[in-house]
């Protein structure tokens, strides 16, 4: 019985060990993730979710999670002089503290493409999303923005030459423009 518990254990580990590394980018087109992820000098924040959200871990954080899910890469670097890097900067955020209680929270960012230290694609992405639930914080709140914006970001950095992606609604939401933040 031990013998088959510890086969049984081995090949979970094999598979899950296959699927990750299965996951992983082509290295020739992967894309890093320049770290880390700042607010632009004319961000306008609210500074109790500043202060609380920590905004850019959460969107750096999501940004590699989406990063990987689309096998682009995702690795933090510093420098955007070697390979494909991203490039996020966020440009604003609007809401304030209270959660579901306050209505929406907003979140715009920048994203570059470099290419060996040359930008090759520039875009801006708003999203906004209300939190059906007026017991959730505004963190979390905001955190269902950065998760979806995250995706579509990833998508466009694909092909940065292409049309900004239809936006990836939030369940149980109006979908937005993704480039505009305007209702369809």
């Amino acid at each position: 019985m031990k013998t088959w518990i510890c086969a049984a254990a081995a090949a979970v580990a094999v598979a899950s060990w296959s699927a990750h590394a299965a996951r992983e980018a082509d290295p020739a087109n992967a894309i890093g993730l320049l770290s880390p992820v700042t607010y632009a000098a004319t961000a306008g924040v609210d500074p109790v979710l500043k202060a609380d959200c920590d905004i850019p871990a959460a969107v750096e954080a999501d940004m590699r999670d989406a990063m990987d899910h689309q096998r682009v890469g995702g690795k933090p670097t510093s420098s955007l002089a070697e390979g494909k890097t991203l490039k996020i900067t966020i440009a604003n955020v609007r809401g304030s503290d209270g959660g579901g209680w306050t209505g929406a929270k907003v979140l715009s960012l920048d994203a570059a493409l470099f290419e060996n230290g040359r930008q090759v694609g520039q875009s801006h992405f708003t999203s906004e999303t209300m939190s059906p639930n007026p017991f959730k914080g505004a963190c979390s709140t905001l955190r269902r923005v950065t998760v979806k914006l995250s995706r579509i970001v990833v998508k466009w950095a694909r092909d940065p030459r292409s049309l900004a992606p239809a936006s990836t609604p939030v369940e149980g939401e109006p979908e937005q423009d993704a480039a505009s933040g305007a209702a369809n």
